[in-house]
């Protein structure tokens, strides 16, 4: 299912809700706080949902289950595109994708850029947190990837997760391995915090997947436990 909206632009918007839209399951929110800033929050069905202070948008398309892709501007914010991939749409181990492409700012600031999906089964008991940020201008610029959820399928998610080390610099990434502290269902949030040092354009990637051991530790782990195993039956049989 691919759906585009036509180009339209809201400014000075304050908390513009539809009485009626879908049920929610997934929902796309862009952020930045303060004075001159605004909000925009977008269902899985493309509908906005709630928004607030100054924005525009260029583009929402919907693809899929729930992934979500949003260009325009939030606050003094520029966006080519930020967008989100939920269960349905990414593909094991994957579980969750979050883009931001040139985002742009003329000066300080800061937005948040937050993806939730509620449709989580089988998960795993640990997850696999992975982001990136790079910058032609703006080295200064940080960018601190968060993961939080809610067994109960709330939206969003604020159950802390994981987080990875804040990210500067031209290009840099990290990850790190997290307990699952949720549960086997319910809602995955994934949230980028961007902190603008001054004009400048920067992009991020943010991942979460399901933790999968890598074979050779697989393999380790099995070769010791036939080791413990072997030694235990020797003991046993000498005792006899």
């Amino acid at each position: 299912m691919k759906i585009r909206f036509a180009t339209f632009t809201a400014v000075a918007v304050f908390m513009c809700v539809p009485s009626i839209h879908a049920a929610l399951n997934q929902e796309l929110m862009l952020t930045q706080p303060g004075v001159g800033g605004g909000s925009i929050t977008i269902d899985q069905t493309g509908a906005i949902i709630a928004s607030s202070g100054a924005f525009s948008v260029t583009n929402i398309t919907v693809n899929g289950v729930g992934s979500i892709a949003f260009s325009g501007t939030i606050g003094t914010f520029t966006i080519r595109s930020a967008s989100a991939t939920g269960f349905a749409d990414t593909i094991m181990p994957g579980l969750q994708d979050q883009v931001t492409l040139d985002t742009s700012s003329s000066g300080v600031g800061t937005l948040d850029v937050q993806y939730s999906d509620k449709t989580y089964t089988g998960l795993g008991p640990n997850f696999l947190l992975s982001g990136s940020e790079s910058t032609a201008n703006t080295s200064a610029t940080t960018v601190l990837f968060t993961a939080t959820g809610d067994a109960g399928g709330a939206i969003p998610g604020l159950t802390p997760v994981g987080a990875l080390v804040t990210l500067s610099g031209v290009a840099s990434g990290t990850s790190a391995v997290v307990p699952n502290t949720i549960g086997v269902s319910g809602t995955l949030t994934s949230t980028a915090h961007i902190v603008f040092a001054g004009a400048g354009t920067f992009n991020t990637t943010f991942d979460i997947a399901e933790y999968v051991p890598e074979p050779t530790s697989v393999l380790l782990l099995g070769s010791l436990l036939l080791g413990v195993a072997g030694i235990t039956r020797r003991k046993v049989a000498k005792r006899l």
